[in-house]
């Protein structure tokens, strides 16, 4: 796709994601972090996204990654979820949408690295746009280390 404002090419359909990410750690801290942070084992991480199909209708998402290294679905507002047909498994990142209903949909990925090293997570998202432009697919490429544990001081002393 073309449009008038912008010097650039673009593609339908689209996943537009949020420089940030907020993180939970398994103590219950609540954080934002950048999307190209190192996260750790056990994190439980919230990265709110756009799935777009500009003037397309979207077909399906996915999301997908070793089931070992991450834990991941995706959350949706409730009326979005109208929209979703059979098929749609959002504990297991996958969305199917009813066919010419949905141009765009904002979600939230929530994963949990359960493995230390470098992981991916892949994205798949298709509309009518037709052959040659849908399916699309991108990568993230999480950095996942230790956990760390939470000091807590002691207030006991004076």
């Amino acid at each position: 796709m073309l449009t008038s404002c912008n010097d650039t090419a673009r593609s339908t359909p689209d996943l537009w994601a949020a420089q940030l990410m907020i993180r939970t750690d398994p103590y219950g801290w609540c954080d934002t972090i950048p999307a190209t942070d190192t996260i750790h084992v056990g994190d439980t991480l919230r990265w709110n996204m756009l799935v777009d199909g500009h003037f397309n209708t979207l077909q399906t998402f996915e999301v997908t990654a070793d089931t070992t290294v991450f834990l991941l679905g995706i959350e949706v507002a409730s009326a979005d979820s109208i929209c979703l047909a059979a098929g749609t498994d959002l504990d297991h990142g996958k969305m199917v949408f009813d066919p010419q209903k949905v141009y765009a949909c904002p979600i939230w990925l929530r994963f949990t690295p359960r493995k230390t090293g470098t992981h991916k997570i892949q994205f798949v998202i298709a509309s009518d746009a037709g052959e040659g432009y849908s399916p699309r697919s991108w990568e993230y490429t999480a950095n996942i280390s230790d956990s760390i544990p939470v000091i807590v001081p002691d207030t006991t002393q004076s």
